[in-house]
């Protein structure tokens, strides 16, 4: 997949396996600004294979053929989404989490009920979510997420939300994604 703008508005595109032919993935949708997909792995009630886009304040539902969109959650109105990702470790319940740009944690079950997990506080820019595999020492499930305005990466406890750790401070530079690979 590519993410596009155009004149503003931001289109999918999907690219062939040998990346010669690019053409639109769901025409109908139309994001705001950046967005940020991800694909659910078909666990705790979300559907196989369907991709969740974020744009604005909102998550949208997209099917595997990118024929059928829908407005699938907007966790909080009043703020636009700066990252989402599902668990994939399944520590933390194998839902979709997201981040607004004002720091609030969300969960978000596969009825696109969203729940408020954390205030990371404000000014922080939240810009990424991963998940640390069971085996990454006493972070082993926990949740990643970079703070891009705070020159930050933290870890949030799957046991204890509330417990946060500074996993990497930076003085000089800003981290926009923490990216885990196996």
């Amino acid at each position: 997949f590519i993410v596009s703008s155009r004149n503003g508005d931001t289109h999918l595109l999907k690219v062939s396996r040998d990346g010669q032919t690019i053409e639109p993935f769901a025409p109908s949708f139309s994001g705001e600004g950046e967005v940020y997909f991800a694909i659910s792995k078909g666990k705790s009630g979300f559907p196989e294979g369907y991709i969740y886009v974020s744009s604005g304040n909102s998550i949208y539902k997209i099917d595997p053929t990118g024929n059928e969109v829908t407005l699938f959650s907007t966790p909080f109105e009043q703020m636009g989404l700066g990252y989402i990702a599902f668990d994939t470790v399944g520590s933390w319940g194998n839902l979709l989490y997201a981040v607004n740009f004002n720091g609030l944690l969300w969960s978000i079950d596969s009825e696109g009920n969203a729940n408020l997990v954390l205030d990371l506080g404000n000014d922080l820019l939240p810009e990424s979510i991963d998940f640390a595999p069971l085996d990454f020492g006493g972070y082993g499930g926990d949740m990643l997420i970079a703070l891009e305005m705070d020159r930050k990466v933290i870890a949030i406890s799957d046991e204890d939300p509330g417990q946060v750790t500074v996993l990497i401070e930076f003085v000089d530079e800003s981290p926009e994604r923490v990216l885990v690979i196996p």
